[in-house]
């Protein structure tokens, strides 16, 4: 997090006091290694992290009881560096419905067939497990400060060192919370700028 006025400080805090037997670390930093605020934001966070694994998730999915023991256990193969998630939709209202149209017909469409033609070389945003010591192979999040698909990225540059991304089983929930036409067409161009990178070899 990069503003420690920010209003969710409290909650995590709140969490914090109301779990005391769970490890949980606040990250308050406003150090920017690159022009992706994100991928600034996981660089901060990441100096705390205390475990060979680390699971990056969008604070917009749901998941159940078992989500880290199945997203996880793809790496029992060593040669394993990332995991990454389909996900469903959650949603509300006739905007957002379009959009997960979208997601159901293209998106997971897309994704299936990139794997069966060349296998998994992407990771998608939802949820990403990475082994720490692969993250440091390639560079840390410094590798990819500056690119817009930060999520491509780490699955994409473990791919080139040597080791494989899995797509789990594990499904996530994703809600989508688009209510309006113009905050579709706004995160449609978001998407289809990092899908044109991509088509052009910007990787």
């Amino acid at each position: 997090m990069r503003d420690g006025n920010d209003p969710c400080v409290s909650v995590v805090k709140q969490i914090i006091a109301d779990f005391p037997h769970v490890d949980i670390s606040l990250v308050i930093s406003d150090r920017t290694i690159g022009t992706n605020l994100k991928v600034s934001n996981l660089a901060n966070a990441v100096t705390q992290a205390k475990y060979p694994f680390l699971v990056l998730a969008d604070s917009d999915i749901s998941v159940g009881s078992d989500y880290l023991q199945q997203v996880i256990q793809p790496m029992q193969q060593e040669s394993v560096g990332v995991v990454t998630c389909l996900y469903r939709p959650v949603v509300r209202g006739w905007v957002a419905i379009l959009e997960a149209v979208g997601i159901a017909t293209e998106y997971h469409t897309g994704v299936l067939v990139a794997r069966k033609l060349e296998g998994m070389k992407f990771a998608l945003g939802p949820t990403i497990a990475i082994r720490k010591t692969v993250l440091e192979a390639i560079g840390g999040f410094t590798a990819i400060a500056d690119y817009l698909a930060d999520d491509f990225q780490l699955g994409y540059l473990p791919t080139q060192i040597g080791y494989q991304v899995v797509l789990s089983e594990y499904i996530i929930n994703h809600a989508i919370a688009t209510e309006s036409l113009t905050d579709l067409i706004q995160r449609q161009t978001r998407w289809n700028f990092c899908t044109s990178f991509l088509v052009l070899g910007d990787i």
